[in-house]
């Protein structure tokens, strides 16, 4: 055996006696090679790597044929922690005749460089030559462990460890094994044993207490950290606090059985983020940036919306760039909340990019798309999660399935999503062929019921949402429904009462503050002004006329009760005659459930007056009405010349289909003062004909008859006139956010007027229109038309206007 294998000391080194440092091309022209060796050697045991190296690499160079120079080479490298050198000295090795110790260091080398799978390679290779020993055997198992191979690695340590059970070494390994397999539990087991042969061992303990904050015992975790905080760094604490945080924080989100704790372990993980920041030294860390990132989830988890918006600006300002995924969607979602969808789509669409699997934010960005008006797209986002989520989900073991809640859910929303867009029949299609599938699951009980409430179906609504309570008596999506039914049905006490409980404990809910929204509004103080003009070459309705009526209702007095004024101007020339009429009525209007009363006396201009009048709705398709006006508004304004009055009884019906289709049939009998008895019947259809994104077509064919006892009275009172017109009307959604919104109109009619004693003829209409809406409080609407009526056979053209404007305050 040469001596340079004999004396071959730590690292694979030779040793000899001391070496004058020269230059390695120097050295290796004076000394023979074995001598240049033993000095390279000995300078790499003074830590002289460096020179060293040099002086080696010299003599790989010269002696390629001389594997131990070569193996000594990559030994001096990884010694001086040059690890990747290492690695690219591989393909000069030979890995079937290098020595173990050699293919050792190469495989600690790739563990090094995290190349897992090639230090397996290395370290099998090491152990088919014959270098079997505990240390290599080791690293395979690590090396196995790093590469994913959890089992074979598993295996190794067990063989290791039945030969050598009280080895601290081994313990500490099979520690990290279980850590790398996020077996946290198992970690935590071999640290207990190694803590019961060596009770003070600090790496066992600190890897103890770090093993229970990933377990998510975060709170023992913190505990014992603070008993042992000088196993830690500073960053180290650090981490186990802001996961402390971040478990609290996850806790809030979860099912509580009592409401008044729904907020407990936000509201304690918030004050607990505040806390820890306030106490670090160092705020530009990146746990004290964690930190802020978990806040900001915290705060979002609250709906404290505005004060996540405000420091996710603080910190873009401050110069963060990069945040993680779970935050750009905690961001997003609270411009969402704030109104502020295009803000929101941007920071979602960043959120999913980065991690697609969080649905929160998948659904958060379909709703900010829809809020922005990006119709098409949200459709398109919601349809392609639903198709994306697989339709069954295998438990835990691999044996048994169940159906995936997650895709239930998604095409759930889907199918709502036709609901916003108004396509009302289409959603509740889909709803109803879930309920089908699902006949207990309470969101697609909620969604229909939302939809079918959205159909003028109250009462059917009313059903479902009472489904879902015999299952959950506790389900805050059924009991709003309920609340927001009761609205509907004008049942105030009712709504009153819901609305205070769900007020009590989910006042930062969404659905819930909408609705409160409305409750607020219907009480207060309401306003209508109603203005109305035109010209034209009638004799009958005067060659020019205006009328301005008015309503104010004051906040109710009592639940449903509540006192009004109404005024009413109104004036027509009649070719140098000027006929006028002033009323101003006070009374009472009652809602209750399904009914609405109004009553009223009114003087002025003639007799005073007592109007009395009835809605009621029968069923979630019949409607009627009754009233009766003793001084009927009614009466022509021409009849006003001559000093006649009249009053009014009127009935009708109203059959809904849905909120596309309706039919209806009203009567009214007038009695004038001069003897004349005027009896009218009206008949109509409604029939939506186009729904699109932003545009509708409606159609609605009327037919009208009205007879009069009297041949000569001094206001136009044809004997009998029928008449049928056919409409459509055009709208098209010009504008949409939020409770602002514009709708332009275009209003066509034509039909055909016959009047006892005249031809036939063809009488139209057409009309365009806006209709503002600002907010809850506040609408406005104006438009014009110019019409073709036809009296006593005589085409008449007249040209109208009208402004109406709502408000409440």
């Amino acid at each position: 055996m040469r001596y340079y294998q004999s004396i071959f000391l730590f690292g694979g080194l030779f040793f000899c006696g001391v070496v004058p440092v020269a230059s390695a091309s120097d050295l290796l022209t004076q000394n023979s090679p074995a001598a240049e060796h033993r000095a390279a050697v000995m300078q790499a045991r003074q830590g002289q790597y460096e020179s060293a190296l040099q002086r080696l690499l010299a003599l790989v160079e010269a002696y390629p044929s001389r594997q131990n120079f070569l193996h000594d080479y990559i030994s001096v490298l990884a010694w001086a922690g040059r690890d990747e050198e290492v690695l690219a000295q591989l393909p000069r090795v030979d890995l079937k005749q290098a020595p173990g110790r050699v293919l050792n260091v190469i495989g600690k080398a790739a563990r090094n460089r995290q190349q897992p799978e090639l230090a397996v390679k290395i370290y099998r290779a090491a152990i088919k030559q014959g270098e079997d020993d505990r240390q290599t055997t080791l690293g395979l198992a690590l090396s196995l462990a790093e590469a994913g191979k959890m089992a074979v690695a598993d295996n190794e340590m067990k063989a290791l460890l039945k030969a050598a059970p009280g080895s601290v070494e081994l313990l500490e390994a099979l520690a990290y094994v279980k850590e790398a397999d996020r077996d946290y539990a198992g970690a935590i087991a071999a640290y207990d044993r190694l803590l019961g042969i060596v009770p003070g061992y600090h790496a066992a303990r600190r890897g103890r207490i770090l093993n229970l904050m990933r377990l998510g015992a975060t709170h023992e975790a913190a505990r014992l950290m603070r008993s042992e905080a000088d196993l830690f760094t500073t960053e180290e604490r650090e981490q186990i606090a802001g996961h402390q945080a971040a478990a609290v924080i996850r806790w809030g989100r979860l099912p509580v059985v009592n409401p008044v704790d729904r907020h407990r372990d936000t509201d304690s993980a918030i004050s607990l983020l505040q806390n820890r920041y306030e106490q670090m030294e160092d705020k530009t860390t990146i746990a004290a940036l964690r930190n802020r990132f978990d806040l900001i989830n915290a705060y979002r988890n609250r709906r404290y919306m505005r004060e996540a918006v405000v420091l996710y600006e603080r910190l873009r300002e401050q110069g963060v760039k990069k945040f993680p995924s779970h935050v750009l969607a905690a961001a997003g979602e609270a411009y969402l909340s704030l109104r502020q969808p295009e803000r929101a789509v941007v920071l979602l669409e960043r959120s999913i990019k980065g991690y697609p699997d969080d649905l929160d934010a998948q659904y958060a960005l379909y709703y900010a798309y829809l809020e922005s008006g990006r119709y098409e797209k949200s459709l398109a986002h919601i349809d392609q999660l639903a198709v994306s989520l697989p339709q069954r989900k295998w438990l835990p073991g691999g044996r048994e399935w169940q159906w995936s809640v997650d895709r239930l859910y998604a095409r759930t929303v889907a199918a709502q999503a036709r609901a916003y867009i108004g396509k009302l029949d289409v959603a509740e299609q889909r709803l109803r062929s879930l309920a089908a599938q699902a006949p207990a699951d309470p969101d697609v009980r909620n969604a229909l019921a939302g939809v079918v409430l959205w159909r003028g179906w109250p009462r059917q609504a009313l059903n479902e949402y009472q489904m879902v309570l015999v299952q959950d008596p506790e389900n805050l999506g059924a009991r709003t429904g309920i609340a927001r039914v009761m609205f509907s049905r004008g049942n105030v006490n009712g709504t009153d009462s819901r609305l205070g409980s769900l007020m009590r404990y989910y006042s930062d809910d969404p659905h819930i503050q909408d609705l409160a929204r409305k409750v607020k509004v219907r009480d207060m103080r309401e306003v209508w002004l109603g203005v109305n003009g035109g010209s034209g070459s009638s004799s009958y309705q005067g060659s020019s006329d205006l009328a301005i009526e008015g309503y104010y209702y004051d906040r109710p007095w009592r639940p449903g009760l509540r006192p009004f004024v109404f005024m009413l101007h109104s004036e027509a020339d009649f070719f140098g005659k000027t006929a006028s009429r002033d009323r101003l009525a006070a009374g009472l209007h009652y809602r209750k459930q399904d009914m609405t009363l109004r009553g009223s006396i009114s003087d002025g201009d003639g007799s005073p007056g007592l109007s009395l009048q009835g809605d009621w709705m029968v069923t979630d398709h019949w409607s009627g009405q009754l009233s009766m006006d003793s001084f009927s508004h009614q009466t022509p304004l021409q009849a006003e010349l001559s000093g006649v009055e009249a009053w009014s009884l009127s009935a009708g019906t109203e059959y809904r289909f849905h909120e596309s289709r309706r039919v209806g049939l009203s009567g009214q009998h007038m009695d004038f003062d001069d003897g004349n008895q005027r009896h009218t019947l009206t008949a109509f259809g409604r029939q939506r004909l186009v729904k699109s994104l932003r545009y509708k077509l409606e159609g609605e064919l009327t037919a009208y008859r009205q007879t009069n006892s009297a041949d000569d009275a001094a206001y136009f009172n044809p004997s009998r006139q029928n008449s049928v017109e056919l409409g459509l009307n055009n709208e098209w959604q010009t504008l949409h956010r939020y409770d602002k919104s514009l709708h332009q109109r275009l209003l066509i009619n034509l039909g055909v007027s016959d009047q006892l004693g005249f031809d036939t003829e063809l009488i139209w209409r057409v009309g365009y229109e806006h209709h503002w809406s600002f907010s809850q409080q506040l609408s406005l609407s104006y438009g014009i038309n110019r019409a073709r009526p036809v009296y006593d056979g005589k085409q008449e053209y007249i040209t109208r206007g009208f402004m109406n404007i709502y408000a409440r305050f």
